[in-house]
């Protein structure tokens, strides 16, 4: 049997929780956005703030050219050379899934907007994005001679593999760009909170690009072996070769030091050697005069080598980085198409697809950058040191290894690196697509 008491408790208990119910959905109510639905022509004169975010992706990127077997040597001035030998590419033909790109990463906008019309507002948009440009194609080779019969003539080490190579993607740094746009919006539906949009305008994309470490790292590495002196059998040398990707060699700075005589006329360790020369001649005069003690002279000789050698080639030793990279700012304009809701006269939510096409480029570049190199000695009229300069997309850097030769060895032996760097150009012509929420007042 049932008492009327626990009816009369039951019945206040289900009162109580559907009084708690109502309040929670009133409190719910109150955190949003009152008033009617909007309508397109209500936006006429005043004024909008909206925040969105999403996914910039840019379009253009470095393809590897690896997969080229041969190429067909040039000349400087572009036309097919007299030698008809071909320059083979050793890199792997992997690396053309490896395209230098910029990151598809998100990214932010933040918008203001004046209702002129209704169906027409003008609209200042303020975008921002960061992202890695990664897998710049390097490839390393590293190469051993030795010349065992002491007639000038090197052959491959014996003692291992005499080519070893390796390919390493590199990321170049992190890229920052910040469009400013300024659009005309049209909006189609004057009598529904559901608004297609669409927009054209024009702006300015600011860049910035700071170096990845890595990228720090292979210009030191480099700059390293171009400054490294190799000692070895009385001669120092600085070895320093670049190489365009017809193999037309376009700079040759390498400096060989024989113990006693000047005979790499045209070359750049000219300017040091005389100077070393002198020194040389002085001490020869003084052992002239003093046969006891020649032996002395002689060792204080090749202490003079020694001591001149890695500064032989100082005023050619290049001090700044070979491989560059550069970002532009650049003029814009920008396509916006999309929709958008109106939840009530103030509050709405959008979601568009911007292309966004600007003459903004990321630029990565082998460069003489400043430093002071000479061409090969061999080409015709070329009698002196003369500078040059150059400025590839790609090219082979071949610099003297680490360390000296084996003692071991009765025998000359010739390390050297070799660094091949593809860079080329990246157009930041983009694509987003944006969410964001929009508030008109």
């Amino acid at each position: 049997m049932i008492h009327q008491g626990t009816l009369s408790n039951s019945g206040a208990r289900r009162r109580r929780c559907v009084r708690r119910r109502a309040a929670c959905l009133a409190a719910l109510l109150a955190l949003l956005p009152r008033g009617s639905p909007a309508l397109a022509e209500n936006e006429r004169g005043r004024w909008t703030i909206g925040f969105g975010g999403g996914i910039l992706s840019t379009f253009d990127d470095i393809r590897s050219n690896a997969a080229v077997v041969d190429l067909v040597p040039l000349n400087r001035e572009g036309d097919i050379s007299d030698d008809d030998t071909k320059n083979p590419d050793v890199r792997q033909d992997d690396l053309l899934g490896r395209e230098t790109s910029a990151e598809e990463v998100q990214t932010f906008n933040f918008a203001v907007a004046y209702g002129l019309t209704p169906w027409l507002s003008l609209q200042v948009d303020l975008g921002y994005y960061e992202g890695n440009v990664s897998n710049l194609d390097t490839f390393r080779i590293y190469r051993t001679f030795i010349d065992d019969n002491h007639d000038n003539e090197l052959d491959p080490d014996p003692r291992g593999t005499p080519f070893h190579d390796i390919s390493v993607p590199i990321n170049v740094g992190q890229l920052e760009q910040i469009p400013v746009t300024v659009s005309a919006m049209f909006r189609f539906r004057q009598d529904s909170p559901f608004n297609p949009i669409l927009g054209l305008g024009v702006g300015w994309v600011f860049t910035d690009l700071r170096e990845s470490q890595a990228f720090n790292d292979l210009n030191d590495e480099i700059l390293r072996g171009l400054q490294r002196t190799r000692l070895s059998s009385g001669v120092a040398s600085n070895q320093q070769f670049v190489t365009d990707v017809h193999g037309n060699q376009l700079v040759n700075s390498s400096c060989v030091l024989p113990a006693n005589r000047l005979d790499t006329e045209g070359q750049a360790c000219t300017l040091g050697m005389a100077e070393l020369e002198g020194v040389l001649q002085e001490l020869r005069d003084l052992a002239a005069a003093d046969p006891e003690n020649a032996d002395l002279y002689r060792m204080v000789m090749d202490e003079k080598r020694s001591e001149y050698a890695a500064a032989i080639n100082a005023a050619f030793i290049p001090t700044r980085p070979l491989v560059t990279a550069e970002v532009d700012d650049g003029f814009s304009y920008q396509l916006t198409g999309g929709a958008e809701y109106h939840f009530n006269d103030s509050w709405s939510v959008y979601m568009v697809g911007r292309y966004l096409a600007t003459k903004a480029d990321l630029r990565v570049r082998i460069t003489d950058n400043g430093n002071l190199f000479t061409a090969r000695p061999t080409d015709p009229g070329i009698e002196t040191v003369q500078p040059v300069t150059f400025n590839l997309k790609e090219a082979l850097i071949e610099y003297n290894a680490e360390g000296n030769p084996d003692p071991a060895l009765n025998s000359s032996l010739s390390t050297e690196d070799e660094v091949y760097v593809q860079g080329g150009d990246i157009n930041l012509t983009s694509f987003s697509l944006i969410f964001g929420l929009r508030y008109t007042f």
